[in-house]
Protein backbone atom coordinates (compact mmCIF):
# COMPACT_ATOMS: atom_id res chain seq x y z
CA UNK A 1 0.00 0.00 0.00
CA UNK A 2 1.34 3.45 -0.92
CA UNK A 3 3.27 5.40 1.69
CA UNK A 4 3.36 2.67 4.34
CA UNK A 5 6.52 2.46 6.47
CA UNK A 6 8.81 -0.54 6.09
CA UNK A 7 8.90 -2.92 9.06
CA UNK A 8 12.33 -4.11 10.19
CA UNK A 9 13.34 -6.68 12.79
CA UNK A 10 16.58 -8.32 13.92
CA UNK A 11 17.11 -11.32 16.20
CA UNK A 12 20.20 -11.28 18.43
CA UNK A 13 19.28 -14.35 20.50
CA UNK A 14 21.92 -16.50 18.80
CA UNK A 15 24.66 -13.91 19.35
CA UNK A 16 27.15 -14.19 22.21
CA UNK A 17 26.48 -11.92 25.17
CA UNK A 18 23.27 -10.13 26.02
CA UNK A 19 22.40 -7.35 23.59
CA UNK A 20 20.16 -4.69 25.15
CA UNK A 21 20.01 -2.22 22.27
CA UNK A 22 21.18 -1.84 18.68
CA UNK A 23 22.26 0.96 16.38
CA UNK A 24 20.33 0.83 13.09
CA UNK A 25 21.86 2.25 9.89
CA UNK A 26 20.89 2.21 6.22
CA UNK A 27 22.98 2.20 3.05
CA UNK A 28 22.94 1.64 -0.73
CA UNK A 29 24.95 -1.61 -0.59
CA UNK A 30 25.93 -4.45 1.75
CA UNK A 31 29.10 -2.54 2.63
CA UNK A 32 27.60 0.92 2.99
CA UNK A 33 28.32 3.76 3.23
CA UNK A 34 26.04 3.72 6.27
CA UNK A 35 23.71 6.47 7.47
CA UNK A 36 22.59 6.47 11.10
CA UNK A 37 18.83 5.99 11.55
CA UNK A 38 18.18 5.42 15.26
CA UNK A 39 18.99 3.40 18.36
CA UNK A 40 16.53 0.54 18.92
CA UNK A 41 15.82 -0.94 22.34
CA UNK A 42 15.70 -4.76 22.28
CA UNK A 43 13.01 -6.86 23.92
CA UNK A 44 14.19 -10.40 24.64
CA UNK A 45 17.21 -9.61 22.42
CA UNK A 46 14.90 -8.94 19.46
CA UNK A 47 14.72 -5.52 17.84
CA UNK A 48 11.71 -4.19 15.97
CA UNK A 49 11.24 -0.81 14.33
CA UNK A 50 10.28 0.87 11.05
CA UNK A 51 12.01 2.71 8.27
CA UNK A 52 9.38 5.43 8.26
CA UNK A 53 10.70 7.11 5.11
CA UNK A 54 11.86 4.26 2.82
CA UNK A 55 13.20 5.07 -0.64
CA UNK A 56 10.27 3.84 -2.72
CA UNK A 57 11.30 1.18 -5.23
CA UNK A 58 15.04 1.58 -4.43
CA UNK A 59 17.01 -1.39 -2.96
CA UNK A 60 18.33 -0.59 0.51
CA UNK A 61 20.54 -2.45 3.01
CA UNK A 62 20.23 -2.17 6.78
CA UNK A 63 22.93 -2.80 9.39
CA UNK A 64 22.16 -3.54 13.05
CA UNK A 65 25.02 -3.29 15.57
CA UNK A 66 24.20 -4.76 18.97
CA UNK A 67 25.30 -3.24 22.27
CA UNK A 68 26.99 -4.52 24.32
CA UNK A 69 28.91 -7.05 22.27
CA UNK A 70 29.09 -5.36 18.88
CA UNK A 71 27.35 -8.19 17.01
CA UNK A 72 26.46 -7.01 13.50
CA UNK A 73 23.47 -8.10 11.39
CA UNK A 74 23.24 -6.85 7.79
CA UNK A 75 19.94 -7.23 5.93
CA UNK A 76 19.22 -6.55 2.28
CA UNK A 77 18.66 -5.74 -0.37
CA UNK A 78 15.15 -4.73 0.67
CA UNK A 79 13.13 -2.95 -1.99
CA UNK A 80 10.11 -1.03 -0.66
CA UNK A 81 7.04 -1.06 -2.87
CA UNK A 82 6.70 1.90 -5.19
CA UNK A 83 4.13 4.50 -4.19
CA UNK A 84 2.95 4.62 -7.80
CA UNK A 85 0.98 7.66 -8.89
CA UNK A 86 0.76 9.20 -5.43
CA UNK A 87 2.52 11.80 -3.31
CA UNK A 88 3.51 10.69 0.17
CA UNK A 89 3.92 13.27 2.93
CA UNK A 90 5.52 11.59 5.92
CA UNK A 91 6.55 12.57 9.43
CA UNK A 92 9.59 10.37 10.16
CA UNK A 93 8.87 10.37 13.91
CA UNK A 94 5.08 10.03 13.77
CA UNK A 95 4.34 7.56 10.95
CA UNK A 96 0.71 7.14 12.03
CA UNK A 97 0.11 10.73 10.83
CA UNK A 98 1.40 10.16 7.26
CA UNK A 99 -0.82 11.23 4.37
CA UNK A 100 -1.20 9.90 0.80
CA UNK A 101 -2.25 12.38 -1.90
CA UNK A 102 -3.81 11.59 -5.26
CA UNK A 103 -4.19 13.89 -8.25
CA UNK A 104 -7.03 15.69 -9.99
CA UNK A 105 -8.11 14.54 -13.44
CA UNK A 106 -6.54 17.69 -14.88
CA UNK A 107 -4.14 20.19 -13.28
CA UNK A 108 -6.69 22.98 -13.65
CA UNK A 109 -9.31 21.03 -11.69
CA UNK A 110 -7.69 21.64 -8.31
CA UNK A 111 -9.85 24.68 -7.52
CA UNK A 112 -13.08 23.02 -8.60
CA UNK A 113 -15.27 21.73 -5.79
CA UNK A 114 -15.51 18.25 -7.27
CA UNK A 115 -11.85 18.22 -8.43
CA UNK A 116 -12.63 16.26 -11.54
CA UNK A 117 -13.85 12.75 -10.83
CA UNK A 118 -11.28 11.69 -8.27
CA UNK A 119 -12.55 10.27 -4.98
CA UNK A 120 -9.32 10.93 -3.08
CA UNK A 121 -9.94 13.01 0.06
CA UNK A 122 -6.35 14.32 -0.26
CA UNK A 123 -5.40 15.88 -3.61
CA UNK A 124 -1.91 17.11 -4.42
CA UNK A 125 -1.69 20.56 -5.98
CA UNK A 126 2.01 20.87 -6.61
CA UNK A 127 5.36 22.37 -5.73
CA UNK A 128 6.14 26.03 -6.10
CA UNK A 129 9.25 27.43 -7.72
CA UNK A 130 12.62 26.38 -6.38
CA UNK A 131 14.70 29.25 -5.05
CA UNK A 132 18.36 28.80 -4.21
CA UNK A 133 19.70 31.78 -2.25
CA UNK A 134 23.31 32.94 -2.33
CA UNK A 135 23.78 31.58 1.17
CA UNK A 136 22.36 28.13 0.39
CA UNK A 137 23.64 25.66 2.93
CA UNK A 138 23.01 27.98 5.87
CA UNK A 139 19.96 28.58 8.03
CA UNK A 140 19.45 32.03 9.51
CA UNK A 141 19.10 31.53 13.26
CA UNK A 142 18.88 34.37 15.73
CA UNK A 143 20.32 36.73 13.08
CA UNK A 144 23.58 34.78 13.01
CA UNK A 145 25.13 31.85 11.24
CA UNK A 146 27.47 29.79 13.38
CA UNK A 147 29.40 26.60 12.67
CA UNK A 148 26.95 24.77 14.95
CA UNK A 149 24.06 25.98 12.80
CA UNK A 150 25.77 24.77 9.65
CA UNK A 151 26.61 21.40 11.19
CA UNK A 152 23.13 20.97 12.72
CA UNK A 153 21.20 21.36 9.48
CA UNK A 154 22.22 22.33 5.97
CA UNK A 155 19.76 24.20 3.84
CA UNK A 156 19.20 23.15 0.22
CA UNK A 157 16.56 25.41 -1.30
CA UNK A 158 13.25 27.22 -0.73
CA UNK A 159 9.96 26.23 -2.34
CA UNK A 160 6.28 25.88 -1.45
CA UNK A 161 3.59 23.20 -1.46
CA UNK A 162 -0.11 23.28 -2.25
CA UNK A 163 -2.85 20.67 -1.81
CA UNK A 164 -6.59 20.16 -1.40
CA UNK A 165 -8.68 18.26 1.14
CA UNK A 166 -12.29 17.29 0.50
CA UNK A 167 -13.63 16.05 3.84
CA UNK A 168 -13.66 17.20 7.44
CA UNK A 169 -11.77 14.06 8.46
CA UNK A 170 -9.06 14.93 5.92
CA UNK A 171 -8.87 18.47 7.29
CA UNK A 172 -8.30 17.14 10.82
CA UNK A 173 -5.64 14.74 9.52
CA UNK A 174 -3.77 17.70 8.03
CA UNK A 175 -3.83 19.39 11.43
CA UNK A 176 -2.37 16.23 12.96
CA UNK A 177 0.45 16.02 10.43
CA UNK A 178 1.47 19.68 10.43
CA UNK A 179 0.80 20.58 14.06
CA UNK A 180 4.20 19.38 15.31
CA UNK A 181 6.31 21.47 12.97
CA UNK A 182 8.11 18.90 10.83
CA UNK A 183 10.50 18.22 9.24
CA UNK A 184 8.49 16.15 6.76
CA UNK A 185 9.57 13.92 3.90
CA UNK A 186 7.75 14.28 0.58
CA UNK A 187 7.98 11.59 -2.10
CA UNK A 188 6.48 12.29 -5.54
CA UNK A 189 6.02 10.14 -8.69
CA UNK A 190 9.08 9.83 -10.91
CA UNK A 191 7.43 11.97 -13.61
CA UNK A 192 7.77 14.94 -11.30
CA UNK A 193 11.56 14.85 -11.56
CA UNK A 194 11.79 15.44 -7.79
CA UNK A 195 13.76 13.04 -5.66
CA UNK A 196 12.41 12.43 -2.13
CA UNK A 197 12.96 15.62 -0.18
CA UNK A 198 12.93 16.44 3.51
CA UNK A 199 11.28 19.81 4.07
CA UNK A 200 10.79 22.13 7.00
CA UNK A 201 7.31 23.61 6.39
CA UNK A 202 6.53 27.20 7.21
CA UNK A 203 3.20 28.72 8.24
CA UNK A 204 0.31 26.62 6.90
CA UNK A 205 -2.52 28.55 5.22
CA UNK A 206 -6.03 27.05 5.11
CA UNK A 207 -8.43 28.64 2.62
CA UNK A 208 -11.85 28.10 1.10
CA UNK A 209 -11.85 27.38 -2.62
CA UNK A 210 -13.54 30.59 -3.78
CA UNK A 211 -16.17 33.07 -2.73
CA UNK A 212 -18.65 31.52 -5.14
CA UNK A 213 -18.62 28.15 -3.39
CA UNK A 214 -20.86 27.61 -0.37
CA UNK A 215 -18.52 27.61 2.63
CA UNK A 216 -20.51 24.83 4.25
CA UNK A 217 -18.61 22.52 1.89
CA UNK A 218 -15.71 20.82 3.72
CA UNK A 219 -13.23 21.44 0.89
CA UNK A 220 -10.09 23.36 1.85
CA UNK A 221 -7.13 24.60 -0.18
CA UNK A 222 -3.84 24.52 1.73
CA UNK A 223 -0.48 26.12 1.06
CA UNK A 224 2.78 26.55 2.92
CA UNK A 225 6.30 27.72 2.21
CA UNK A 226 8.86 24.97 2.66
CA UNK A 227 12.61 24.85 3.05
CA UNK A 228 14.25 21.75 1.64
CA UNK A 229 16.93 20.50 4.03
CA UNK A 230 19.61 17.87 3.76
CA UNK A 231 18.87 16.08 7.00
CA UNK A 232 15.81 14.33 8.39
CA UNK A 233 14.46 14.27 11.90
CA UNK A 234 16.36 12.20 14.45
CA UNK A 235 14.67 10.83 17.54
CA UNK A 236 12.36 8.10 18.84
CA UNK A 237 9.37 7.12 16.73
CA UNK A 238 6.33 8.60 18.41
CA UNK A 239 3.00 6.82 18.64
CA UNK A 240 -0.52 7.70 19.55
CA UNK A 241 -1.61 6.89 23.08
CA UNK A 242 -2.72 3.56 21.59
CA UNK A 243 0.25 2.93 19.32
CA UNK A 244 3.57 3.30 21.01
CA UNK A 245 6.38 0.91 21.83
CA UNK A 246 6.33 1.68 25.57
CA UNK A 247 2.69 0.70 25.93
CA UNK A 248 3.25 -2.48 23.94
CA UNK A 249 6.22 -3.41 26.11
CA UNK A 250 4.05 -3.04 29.20
CA UNK A 251 1.46 -5.42 27.77
CA UNK A 252 3.61 -8.06 26.06
CA UNK A 253 6.77 -9.51 27.71
CA UNK A 254 8.18 -10.29 24.25
CA UNK A 255 7.20 -9.51 20.66
CA UNK A 256 6.51 -13.21 20.20
CA UNK A 257 3.77 -12.97 22.85
CA UNK A 258 2.18 -10.13 20.92
CA UNK A 259 2.18 -11.93 17.57
CA UNK A 260 1.04 -15.19 19.18
CA UNK A 261 -2.02 -13.32 20.42
CA UNK A 262 -2.85 -12.29 16.85
CA UNK A 263 -1.25 -8.84 16.83
CA UNK A 264 0.70 -7.53 13.85
CA UNK A 265 3.43 -4.92 13.59
CA UNK A 266 1.28 -2.60 11.51
CA UNK A 267 -1.42 -2.92 14.15
CA UNK A 268 1.03 -1.48 16.69
CA UNK A 269 1.86 1.43 14.46
CA UNK A 270 -1.76 2.28 13.65
CA UNK A 271 -3.15 1.75 17.13
CA UNK A 272 -5.02 -1.50 16.62
CA UNK A 273 -2.99 -3.45 19.19
CA UNK A 274 -3.70 -1.25 22.19
CA UNK A 275 -7.00 0.22 20.93
CA UNK A 276 -9.17 -2.58 19.52
CA UNK A 277 -11.06 -1.42 16.47
CA UNK A 278 -8.51 1.29 15.85
CA UNK A 279 -10.62 3.95 17.50
CA UNK A 280 -8.41 6.88 18.53
CA UNK A 281 -8.41 7.33 22.28
CA UNK A 282 -7.89 10.55 24.11
CA UNK A 283 -4.30 10.88 25.27
CA UNK A 284 -4.09 11.50 29.03
CA UNK A 285 -0.73 11.83 30.74
CA UNK A 286 0.44 14.02 33.58
CA UNK A 287 3.94 14.22 35.03
CA UNK A 288 3.04 17.26 37.17
CA UNK A 289 6.21 19.07 36.10
CA UNK A 290 4.66 22.48 36.70
CA UNK A 291 3.97 24.71 39.69
CA UNK A 292 0.40 25.55 40.68
CA UNK A 293 -0.31 27.20 44.02
CA UNK A 294 -4.05 26.53 44.12
CA UNK A 295 -5.64 23.60 42.25
CA UNK A 296 -3.89 21.27 39.81
CA UNK A 297 -4.06 23.31 36.61
CA UNK A 298 -3.81 21.52 33.27
CA UNK A 299 -2.35 18.06 32.54
CA UNK A 300 0.51 17.52 30.10
CA UNK A 301 -1.99 16.40 27.44
CA UNK A 302 -4.41 19.29 27.96
CA UNK A 303 -7.06 17.96 30.35
CA UNK A 304 -8.14 20.51 32.94
CA UNK A 305 -8.14 19.27 36.52
CA UNK A 306 -11.12 20.23 38.68
CA UNK A 307 -11.45 20.25 42.44
CA UNK A 308 -14.59 18.21 43.17
CA UNK A 309 -14.40 17.87 46.96
CA UNK A 310 -12.40 20.14 49.24
CA UNK A 311 -11.13 23.70 49.19
CA UNK A 312 -9.11 24.72 46.14
CA UNK A 313 -6.35 26.07 48.38
CA UNK A 314 -5.77 22.52 49.69
CA UNK A 315 -4.60 21.37 46.24
CA UNK A 316 -1.32 22.27 44.56
CA UNK A 317 1.42 21.07 42.20
CA UNK A 318 5.00 21.38 43.46
CA UNK A 319 6.90 20.78 40.22
CA UNK A 320 7.01 16.99 40.52
CA UNK A 321 3.73 15.91 42.18
CA UNK A 322 0.06 16.78 42.48
CA UNK A 323 -0.80 17.27 46.15
CA UNK A 324 -3.88 16.85 48.36
CA UNK A 325 -3.10 18.71 51.61
CA UNK A 326 -5.40 17.90 54.54
CA UNK A 327 -5.18 20.71 57.10
CA UNK A 328 -7.84 18.98 59.22
CA UNK A 329 -9.00 15.42 59.93
CA UNK A 330 -12.16 13.84 58.56
CA UNK A 331 -12.79 15.17 55.03
CA UNK A 332 -12.63 13.95 51.43
CA UNK A 333 -10.40 15.70 48.91
CA UNK A 334 -11.05 14.91 45.22
CA UNK A 335 -9.51 16.03 41.92
CA UNK A 336 -10.61 14.72 38.53
CA UNK A 337 -10.57 15.43 34.79
CA UNK A 338 -12.73 14.41 31.84
CA UNK A 339 -11.88 11.26 29.84
CA UNK A 340 -13.78 10.28 26.70
CA UNK A 341 -13.54 6.47 26.80
CA UNK A 342 -15.63 4.32 29.17
CA UNK A 343 -12.89 1.68 29.07
CA UNK A 344 -9.72 2.91 30.73
CA UNK A 345 -6.61 1.79 32.55
CA UNK A 346 -4.95 4.31 34.84
CA UNK A 347 -1.52 4.01 36.40
CA UNK A 348 0.00 6.51 38.83
CA UNK A 349 2.29 6.77 41.81
CA UNK A 350 1.15 7.77 45.31
CA UNK A 351 2.71 8.54 48.68
CA UNK A 352 1.71 9.99 52.07
CA UNK A 353 3.97 12.08 54.29
CA UNK A 354 2.92 10.25 57.48
CA UNK A 355 2.03 6.74 58.65
CA UNK A 356 -1.54 6.69 60.03
CA UNK A 357 -2.01 6.52 63.80
CA UNK A 358 -5.30 6.02 65.64
CA UNK A 359 -7.21 5.20 62.44
CA UNK A 360 -6.58 4.81 58.72
CA UNK A 361 -6.24 6.87 55.55
CA UNK A 362 -7.81 6.21 52.14
CA UNK A 363 -6.68 6.80 48.56
CA UNK A 364 -9.11 6.15 45.70
CA UNK A 365 -8.11 5.89 42.04
CA UNK A 366 -11.42 6.62 40.27
CA UNK A 367 -12.80 5.76 36.81
CA UNK A 368 -16.20 6.25 35.11
CA UNK A 369 -16.90 9.03 37.59
CA UNK A 370 -20.22 10.70 36.79
CA UNK A 371 -20.31 12.70 40.04
CA UNK A 372 -19.20 12.21 43.69
CA UNK A 373 -22.01 9.70 44.23
CA UNK A 374 -21.45 7.48 41.17
CA UNK A 375 -18.02 6.02 40.31
CA UNK A 376 -15.74 2.96 40.38
CA UNK A 377 -12.53 3.00 42.40
CA UNK A 378 -9.47 1.06 43.41
CA UNK A 379 -9.06 2.00 47.05
CA UNK A 380 -5.82 1.86 48.99
CA UNK A 381 -6.55 1.74 52.73
CA UNK A 382 -3.51 2.36 54.91
CA UNK A 383 -4.45 1.23 58.42
CA UNK A 384 -3.02 2.56 61.67
CA UNK A 385 0.56 1.30 61.78
CA UNK A 386 0.82 1.09 57.96
CA UNK A 387 -0.82 -2.18 56.80
CA UNK A 388 -1.97 -1.71 53.17
CA UNK A 389 -5.27 -3.10 51.90
CA UNK A 390 -6.41 -2.99 48.24
CA UNK A 391 -10.14 -2.96 47.44
CA UNK A 392 -12.24 -2.65 44.28
CA UNK A 393 -15.28 -0.53 45.07
CA UNK A 394 -18.29 1.08 43.50
CA UNK A 395 -20.41 4.02 44.58
CA UNK A 396 -23.87 4.04 42.99
CA UNK A 397 -26.46 6.57 44.07
CA UNK A 398 -24.27 7.45 47.02
CA UNK A 399 -24.15 3.86 48.31
CA UNK A 400 -20.63 2.43 48.52
CA UNK A 401 -19.97 -1.31 48.12
CA UNK A 402 -16.82 -3.43 48.17
CA UNK A 403 -16.45 -5.72 45.13
CA UNK A 404 -13.14 -7.42 46.00
CA UNK A 405 -10.61 -7.03 48.83
CA UNK A 406 -6.97 -8.04 49.36
CA UNK A 407 -4.73 -7.74 52.39
CA UNK A 408 -1.52 -7.06 50.46
CA UNK A 409 0.96 -7.89 53.21
CA UNK A 410 2.69 -4.57 52.52
CA UNK A 411 3.46 -2.13 55.33
CA UNK A 412 3.67 1.57 54.62
CA UNK A 413 6.48 3.84 55.78
CA UNK A 414 6.24 7.63 55.45
CA UNK A 415 7.01 9.12 52.00
CA UNK A 416 7.54 5.71 50.37
CA UNK A 417 6.25 5.79 46.78
CA UNK A 418 3.88 3.07 45.53
CA UNK A 419 2.20 2.53 42.17
CA UNK A 420 -1.40 1.48 41.50
CA UNK A 421 -2.71 0.21 38.18
CA UNK A 422 -6.52 0.24 37.96
CA UNK A 423 -8.56 -0.86 34.94
CA UNK A 424 -12.23 -0.87 34.03
CA UNK A 425 -12.78 -2.74 30.75
CA UNK A 426 -16.39 -3.47 29.85
CA UNK A 427 -17.86 -5.06 32.97
CA UNK A 428 -14.47 -6.13 34.38
CA UNK A 429 -12.62 -4.26 37.13
CA UNK A 430 -8.97 -5.04 37.98
CA UNK A 431 -6.25 -3.54 40.16
CA UNK A 432 -2.80 -4.12 41.64
CA UNK A 433 -0.33 -2.22 43.83
CA UNK A 434 3.44 -2.41 44.26
CA UNK A 435 6.32 -0.35 45.60
CA UNK A 436 7.76 1.79 42.82
CA UNK A 437 11.28 0.54 43.51
CA UNK A 438 10.11 -3.06 43.06
CA UNK A 439 8.63 -5.07 40.18
CA UNK A 440 5.05 -4.83 38.96
CA UNK A 441 3.09 -8.03 39.70
CA UNK A 442 2.40 -9.97 36.51
CA UNK A 443 -1.21 -10.74 37.46
CA UNK A 444 -4.02 -8.54 38.69
CA UNK A 445 -4.28 -8.80 42.48
CA UNK A 446 -8.02 -8.10 42.70
CA UNK A 447 -10.70 -8.56 40.03
CA UNK A 448 -14.46 -8.15 39.93
CA UNK A 449 -17.39 -7.95 37.52
CA UNK A 450 -20.06 -5.25 37.74
CA UNK A 451 -22.65 -3.82 35.34
CA UNK A 452 -23.97 -0.74 37.15
CA UNK A 453 -21.82 2.00 35.58
CA UNK A 454 -21.28 1.88 31.82
CA UNK A 455 -20.87 5.49 30.65
CA UNK A 456 -17.59 7.35 30.21
CA UNK A 457 -16.84 9.82 32.96
CA UNK A 458 -14.00 11.44 34.82
CA UNK A 459 -10.62 10.07 35.90
CA UNK A 460 -9.20 11.16 39.22
CA UNK A 461 -7.96 10.76 42.77
CA UNK A 462 -9.79 10.88 46.09
CA UNK A 463 -8.16 11.01 49.54
CA UNK A 464 -9.59 10.77 53.05
CA UNK A 465 -8.21 11.28 56.54
CA UNK A 466 -10.57 9.27 58.74
CA UNK A 467 -12.04 10.55 61.97
CA UNK A 468 -10.04 9.28 64.93
CA UNK A 469 -6.62 9.84 63.40
CA UNK A 470 -4.13 11.17 65.93
CA UNK A 471 -1.64 12.42 63.34
CA UNK A 472 -0.75 16.11 63.37
CA UNK A 473 -1.86 17.94 60.20
CA UNK A 474 -0.99 18.80 57.54
CA UNK A 475 -1.28 15.32 56.06
CA UNK A 476 -0.16 15.39 52.42
CA UNK A 477 -1.15 12.84 49.77
CA UNK A 478 1.05 13.06 46.63
CA UNK A 479 0.37 11.73 43.12
CA UNK A 480 2.70 11.53 40.13
CA UNK A 481 3.31 10.04 36.67
CA UNK A 482 -0.32 9.47 35.70
CA UNK A 483 -0.91 7.56 32.46
CA UNK A 484 -4.43 6.73 31.25
CA UNK A 485 -4.92 4.35 28.31
CA UNK A 486 -8.10 2.88 26.84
Amino acid sequence: MACEPLFLTADFTAAPGTQTSAILESGPSATGPWTFMREVELTGQVGATYDTTPSDGIPTWYRWTGDPGGTTIVQGPITPASTGDAVCVRDPLRPWANLTFGFCSTPEALTAAACGTTSDPFVWGGWGSKVRRADAGLFDRFDSETPADVYGRRKNLDTSIRFLTKTNAARIAVYDLFSWGGPLQITAPAAYGWEPYTVQPGDLTEAYLSDTIDQRWPHRLWSAPATVVDDSAVGPIQGTICANWCTVAETWPTYADMTAAGGTWLDILEGETQCPGGEPAEAFRDTFTRTVASGWGTADTGQVWSVIQGTTADFSVDGTRGLHTHAAIGAFHTTSAEYSSPDATMRANWSINQVPAGNGMDIHYTLRTLNPTNFYSARIFVAAGGAIQLTLRKVVGGVESALATLATGLTYTANTVYTVRFAVQGTSLMAKVWQVSGTEPAAWQVTAVDTDLTLPGRVGFRSLTRAGLTNTPPIVFAFDNLVVTP
